[in-house]
């Protein structure tokens, strides 16, 4: 008889321990939840804000329009002034872009041009700066790298005049 009371304390101390573990996991699953419904993306904070880059040694003067879009993540408005148009490319124009990243400051794109050939794209706001780097890669190898500084603007973009081609 004295099997019983020890075997029956055993199975309740398996119990709280059981319990315990998975009150723990209940726990830590639903504060990631939290986390994760209180993260705010790259496009959801940033999404309609623009950028500008000016070369004060050329001519060259770039607009990047972030949008709260993943099929459509930015869009870019490059002039050369001598010609007082500007080229418009959208980061779609290369092919489907793929977010890797979107995280709260940093957005990471791959857009595939070709079997061969891939485009990473990342884009890194800090206050009112924004880096964009550039990386082409050709059969799987880094072929070129560029990056470019651009800053918070609010030049009317929406009348820029576009280039005929």
């Amino acid at each position: 008889m004295k099997i019983l009371p020890h075997t029956l304390e055993a199975s309740f101390r398996t119990l709280k321990v059981l319990s315990f573990t998975l009150l723990m996991i209940f726990a830590v699953v639903s504060c990631n939840d939290d986390d994760d419904d209180n993260m705010v993306s790259f496009l959801d904070k940033h999404g309609e804000t623009q950028w500008k880059f000016q070369d004060p040694n050329s001519d060259t003067v770039l607009y990047l329009k972030i949008n709260d879009s993943q099929a459509n993540p930015f869009e870019l408005w490059l002039t050369f002034l001598a010609n007082s148009c500007y080229v418009y490319q959208s980061v779609e124009d290369d092919g489907t872009p793929e977010i890797l990243e979107n995280t709260e400051n940093k957005l990471v794109i791959r857009v595939d041009e070709s079997n061969d050939e891939y485009t990473i794209v990342t884009l890194t706001i800090s206050q009112n700066v924004l880096t964009v780097t550039n990386e082409d890669y050709e059969n799987g190898e880094l072929d070129e790298e560029n990056i470019v500084i651009l800053f918070a603007n609010q030049d009317d973009i929406d009348n820029i005049e576009i280039c005929a081609f």
